[in-house]
């Protein structure tokens, strides 16, 4: 095994039992189980064995612990995060399975993940939202689970996620319903409670010229590849180690 790798004791926070199957984002909640197939989710499992491999090859610090909690408290503090989670989406969009999130608020992550993803720096991405405040800050069909509708930002809210919010007040918004998706929705909830926003920038984990990440590996060569801060491998939060000292 290469580099060192920091495991501290598992823990997600609101998981209230044991983890049933990374692969099928089978996590129970305080909300209970979720759905195990989703229409537009049925691409490779993430399993926790191959993850495991993949990290111990990356040489990458790696830890476990409250990673709800660490990955809102991340956002909130404006890193970037690549979130990998059970199977992979299929079809033109990253639902919170294969994605880049970071936070909203400031207008300035939308040339900033295009920066990652080298494209155009006129080309938006995109809100998640959860289902129940869906409505008071997009005007448009909802629920939108696979973001294919193009919202109206309500005007009190456009300000507060410029980000996400197109030169024509729009938004591509994907509602995010705690039955179907328990543990982006637990994401969503955990950052409204330090920042008021129940919204996240939500692009798909790719860089220039690639298509989106698959499995483990290609998860681990993009985070090693872009300026992204956390990489979230099911239950594992991925970091850099730091630099070694130089010696004495």
């Amino acid at each position: 095994m290469s580099g060192n790798l920091i495991i501290s004791a598992v823990g997600f926070g609101i998981v209230t039992a044991a983890i049933l199957s990374l692969g099928a984002v089978s996590f129970t909640l305080q909300y209970g189980v979720s759905n195990v197939l989703n229409l537009a989710v049925a691409g490779v499992m993430g399993i926790t064995e191959y993850i495991a491999l993949a990290l111990n090859d990356s040489g990458l610090s790696i830890w476990i612990a409250l990673v709800i909690a660490a990955v809102a408290g991340a956002l909130a503090d404006n890193a970037v995060v690549a979130w990998f989670q059970g199977r992979g989406e299929y079809g033109p969009r990253a639902l919170g399975h294969r994605s880049l999130l970071a936070d909203p608020r400031r207008a300035d992550n939308l040339q900033r993940l295009n920066d990652v993803k080298g494209r155009e720096q006129f080309r938006p991405v995109a809100p998640m939202v959860t289902l129940e405040r869906a409505a008071e800050i997009f005007d448009g069909p909802i629920p939108s689970p696979y973001m294919l509708f193009t919202h109206r930002v309500d005007r009190r809210w456009r300000d507060r996620i410029p980000a996400v919010v197109h030169v024509d007040g729009s938004a591509r918004a994907q509602t995010v319903d705690v039955a179907d998706e328990p543990l982006v929705h637990a994401l969503l909830v955990a950052f409204e409670r330090r920042t008021g926003v129940p919204v996240l920038v939500n692009t798909s984990c790719n860089t220039a010229g690639r298509p989106m990440v698959d499995d483990p590996r290609d998860a681990l060569e993009c985070f090693g590849s872009a300026p992204i801060d956390l990489l979230v491998l099911g239950p594992f939060v991925v970091r850099r180690a730091a630099p070694a000292a130089p010696p004495a």
